[in-house]
Formats: structure tokens, sequence, C-alpha cells
């Protein structure tokens, strides 16, 4: 079996990739991995593992509002944040704490945050999508390489892109850590050989993390707390401290969130 993975570090590393790919005529990937540590995809992994149905995701809150019409009343939840707060109006915001079973069970989610949701939309096109953070990456790693391993007669290999959605369109440190993890983690899947590949002008960043490695969630919450994004969410509400500590329960859940075209559900729980 052979497969592809892609590490693609920011936004702005996205937007060259899927116009060098439209460009091309290139297949979409057989599946992406958004990852937004601080706090999207952590978030959306926390919902999903306490019984959240779906998630729907938007890069407009307004469209997420006019959204909720189209649902039936009571089975909805407005979601998200802009400048790292809740959204004037909406149920919940995007810290991992508040999506619990009494609020999320059951219902869906119309999701919009500044970067995370932006990455799902940018990549809707992939034939899965899929959100990764820490909190679920052994999770991640696992059902690609069960995906690469079910299509093993094909010309062409199987092909994941790692996308670390990044700060406003740059590199994030927690993310691009993850990102790099998810590759080891690939690298290492006793499923099949990957190889692995970075996109030009991303090296230095990835550089900064090929050999890191956080020995337990205690060094992986000071190292959030350190990075710009921690900082600025700190700065915004020291509550936030909490979101840094529950992004870093290393594979803390088996769950993935994985749909298409923007819509998750729950590949496994």
């Amino acid at each position: 079996m052979a497969a592809r993975a892609r590490a693609i570090l920011s936004g702005a590393t996205l937007e060259r990739v899927l116009a060098a790919a439209h460009e091309a005529n290139d297949p979409p990937p057989d599946a992406v991995v958004v990852v937004d540590v601080l706090r999207a995809t952590t978030t959306l992994v926390h919902a999903f593992a306490h019984g959240a149905d779906a998630a729907r995701c938007f890069g407009d809150p307004e469209v997420a509002r006019a959204a909720r019409a189209e649902y039936r009343k009571g089975t909805t939840l407005l979601c998200g944040e802009r400048r790292g707060q809740r959204i004037p109006g909406f149920d919940l915001g995007n810290s991992p704490r508040e999506y619990v079973d009494e609020f999320v069970r059951n219902r869906t989610l119309l999701f919009t945050t500044t970067n995370g949701t932006k990455a799902l939309m940018r990549t809707r096109e992939a034939l899965r999508q899929m959100a990764g953070a820490f909190v679920n990456a052994a999770a991640v790693v696992r059902r690609l390489a069960a995906l690469a391993a079910a299509t093993p007669d094909r010309a062409a290999p199987f092909t994941a892109w790692l996308v670390a959605a990044g700060k406003e369109d740059q590199p994030a440190d927690e993310d691009t850590a993850c990102v790099i993890e998810l590759a080891r983690g690939l690298a290492a899947a006793p499923e099949g050989a990957w190889t692995i590949d970075l996109e030009p002008g991303d090296e230095a960043s990835a550089a900064r993390f090929e050999s890191v490695h956080f020995p337990d969630a205690a060094a992986l919450a000071a190292f959030f707390a350190q990075t710009e994004h921690g900082r600025a969410l700190v700065e915004i509400d020291h509550s936030f401290t909490r979101d840094l500590e529950d992004a870093a329960r290393r594979d803390a859940f088996a769950v993935v969130p994985e749909g298409r075209a923007g819509v998750l559900s729950a590949a496994g729980r």
C-alpha cells in the first residue's frame, strides 16, 4: 500500500496549494485533516465525544444564523467565536469545556470560528474531511492508516493533506507541532509505507518541531501558554487557561469528526 501525506502549515500555504491544484486540474485529496488546536478542532472532538450529532461549518456568523431556519426547533446550537469570544446571540463559544452532554447531545452544531472553520470551508472539495488535534491525534492516524489500507490496488497513492489552520493565515506553533506529530505517526504506522511531503516555504516552521516531544499534558499545556495564540487567549479571558489544559490532554478521545463539504459527524467514538 502506497500513501502520501502533505503537511501544509498555514492558511497562506493552503491557498497556494489549492490554486496550484485547480490550475493543474488535480483530483481532490482522499482526506484532509484540519488542525486548529486552539481551539476549533479540539472543541469539535469534545463535542462529538459528548454526543453531538453533527457539525456544519460556516465562514460567516450571519449565514450560520440564517441556516438555523432549515432545522426543526430545538435541534441546533449556534456555536463559535470572533476575536476569541462567543459571538453575541450564539448558544456556545469555542471553549471545549462548554461542549458537554447536557448541551450538545443529539444536536447539530452550526459552527463558525476565526481560523478552524475557515480551513474546513477551504478544503470542502476533499473526498473526506477530518478534525484533528492533540486530543485525538492517535485516532486520526489510525483512521488515515485504515482508509489507506482499504484502497491497496489503486494506481495512484492514497493522498491525505495535514492542514494547520494557523492564525490569520500565518503559521501557529501549536498547529504546526500537531501536524508534525500526525506526520510522525503516519510514518511509523504499521499498515503501510507513507511518504510525507512538506510544502515549499514551510521548512523553517516545520524544522523547529521535528525533534520536539512533549512528555506529558503539563508540558504540552505549558507550551501552549507560551505560544502567540495561547497568550492572546489568556489575555482575552484568564479562564481560557482551562482551554489550554483541555487541548493538552493528548489522545483523551478516540473520536474522529469526519465528513465532507464542511459537514462533520463522528467516524468513531
